[in-house]
């Protein structure tokens, strides 16, 4: 009979040489707070730190043989226990996963979060896990844990079997293979786009990818090893409210009792931006409608991304968004993005509530394969865990794309109303953007727009663009001007970070020579002072004024385009042979 093998003590007491226990998992005390005392010895290692994890005992995430829907919403096996009963367990969602999402190809299986009716002591939760991992169906149990860790969290986290490892050097696979060899994991792929990072599996239901990951680490012989997280609903985007007029970020007259005058200078900026270099601006996000009447004309030429669509659990709602702010057409109907000529490039991942395992790979090659393609911005509305092959991938796009002048990558900082999320975090050269409400002030809970969300805020913010009553596109396409083409109420740093991928793309479509921290660099020092904050100067801060809640201010679309030079033929002839090869069409 299989057991699950003190799953959660090998997490915390992982060594590189002996991490399996017979025994089961056990109860540990609990602090003053009620939280188990275990919680602070959960970790993975990121950047060479410890990372803690919050055990969530609420949750159970299972891979199965057979759907969790028909065999496992009343589990027998749980029956049994004194502490646990079968009517606690109610199915919080399911998705089957047949893995074929080009990473690796294995019989059919399931997946599945389980929801308890309450959260349950840790020795409940341990009997849970043990008597869940004795069915012949059930392949893997892993625990789940709360995200963000601490008191802010209000969502969960699942890990997979799968986890990332990265060589030393191209003569380590050998070594790699020995070492997974001793402890009983499968090699199961190398990277496509970054040949030092290589993604392996637990092969059975006693293994924990998060143990694994940390005693490959700790054995000294790799640079990173990291366990494949699941963060549901990674998406910086707030629910939906009330509706409300269109477009205040581009042209504010004050409508929804707004300030008159506090928006991006969007109709100045278009007027400036009539004929250009059509600019190619990646979206990785969910998929995009294609088909939707303001975006359709977007996906033109050769290049259109990609979605990794797994078992067709991405969703096309966000990203249809979010790229509906950046580029939808100035066509007669509907609405104007804040680009509308540039070319769109969709890479769909799924990040909502069908998330699913390698997703971080998955998130890092859509990154890398973005500025191989050809992308001179990318726009990232979304948050993620902590990992290694992202920043590496983040890092090769701001150094490497665009012939090596570097693309620009924008982030959303997050709707936490706390310390900018990761990736945004990461890299001084990601543009960073914070969202305001139409009363010019960093978004925050009960502010003028009757929020429920607030914009995080810290020493990473950049600039700041309108990020609540956004109007834009959405879905599913059903005629013209309906409820289901365009929402009235979307809301988030999600929204505004394409507002400022926007402005980079009109800044390149004039001068498609500049270097990303050229683009940059005018995008912070022509941005509005506007809330009534105290801007001040700031060491390693040389692009004028500064606040925590603000940045630099709200960009300004207009100033922006006419702060870019006109490219000067003969003196950048490398950037310019580059541009040649990538953007032969010309707006008419």
């Amino acid at each position: 009979m299989k057991m699950l093998k003190n799953k959660l003590l090998a997490i915390a007491l992982v060594s590189s040489t002996a991490f399996f226990s017979c025994t089961k998992f056990a109860q540990k005390d609990q602090n003053a707070s009620g939280e188990p005392a275990e919680n602070s010895k959960y970790f993975y290692y990121y950047q060479g730190k410890k990372v803690p994890l919050i055990l969530n005992t609420g949750y159970i995430y299972v891979v199965s043989k057979k759907s969790i829907e028909g065999s496992y919403k009343n589990l027998g096996v749980i029956t049994g226990s004194k502490k646990v009963e079968t009517n606690k367990i109610t199915l919080d969602q399911t998705h089957a996963n047949p893995q074929t999402n080009g990473i690796s190809q294995q019989a059919q299986r399931f997946t599945g979060k389980l929801k308890l009716s309450k959260k349950v002591s840790a020795e409940e939760y341990g009997i849970t896990l043990n008597q869940m991992a004795e069915d012949p169906d059930v392949q893997f149990v892993e625990p789940v844990f709360d995200y963000p860790p601490g008191p802010q969290g209000n969502g969960n986290m699942t890990v997979s079997e799968y986890f990332y490892v990265k060589l030393q050097s191209e003569n380590d696979v050998q070594t790699l293979y020995n070492v997974a060899a001793s402890y009983g994991v499968s090699v199961v792929s190398q990277h496509e786009t970054m040949p030092l990072w290589y993604v392996l599996a637990c092969t059975n239901g006693s293994q924990s990818s998060i143990s694994m990951a940390n005693a490959f680490y700790q054995s000294g012989l790799f640079i990173f090893a990291e366990p494949d997280f699941m963060l549901e609903n990674a998406l910086a985007s707030c629910p939906a409210d009330t509706k409300f007029p269109l477009q205040w970020g581009s042209n504010n007259t004050g409508q929804s009792g707004g300030t008159a005058g506090i928006d991006i200078r969007g109709c100045q900026a278009l007027d400036l931006t009539g004929t250009g270099y059509v600019i190619d601006v990646a979206v990785i996000d969910d998929a995009v409608n294609k088909s939707h009447p303001d975006l359709v004309s977007t996906l033109y030429g050769p290049i259109q991304g990609r979605d990794w669509s797994v078992s067709g659990n991405v969703s096309i709602d966000h990203g249809t968004k979010v790229s509906g702010i950046l580029c939808a057409r100035e066509n007669g109907f509907g609405i104007t993005g804040v680009a509308p000529n540039c070319r769109l490039m969709s890479y769909g991942v799924a990040l909502g509530a069908g998330v699913t395992d390698q997703t971080t790979k998955i998130l890092s090659t859509a990154i890398d394969l973005a500025w191989q393609q050809g992308a001179s911005v990318i726009n990232c509305s979304w948050y993620w865990e902590p990992a290694s092959i992202i920043d590496d991938a983040i890092f090769r796009a701001l150094t490497q794309g665009r012939g090596g002048i570097g693309c620009v990558v924008v982030f959303a900082a997050g709707n936490q109303d706390g310390p900018v999320a990761y990736p945004a975090n990461r890299f001084s050269d990601i543009l960073v953007a914070g969202a305001i409400n139409p009363c010019g002030k960093r978004v925050s809970i009960s502010d003028c727009a009757n929020d429920s969300w607030g914009s995080n805020y810290g020493k990473e913010v950049d600039v700041v663009a309108p990020g609540t009553k956004i109007s834009t596109t959405g879905w599913p396409t059903s005629g013209l001007e309906t409820d289901h083409d365009y929402t009235d109420r979307f809301d988030g740093t999600s929204a505004a970070a394409p507002v400022v991928a926007g402005v980079a793309a009109l800044i390149l479509s004039k001068n498609p020579t500049l270097s990303g921290w050229d683009v940059r660099n005018i995008i912070e020092s022509t941005a509005q002072k506007v809330g009534g904050y105290s801007y001040g100067y700031k060491s390693g801060r040389y692009n004028g004024t500064w606040h925590q809640e603000m940045g630099y201010g709200l960009v300004n679309a207009a100033a922006a385009v006419q702060a870019t030079p006109v490219p000067s033929p003969g003196s950048t002839i490398g950037r310019l042979a580059y541009v040649d090869a990538h953007h032969t069409q010309h707006i008419n």
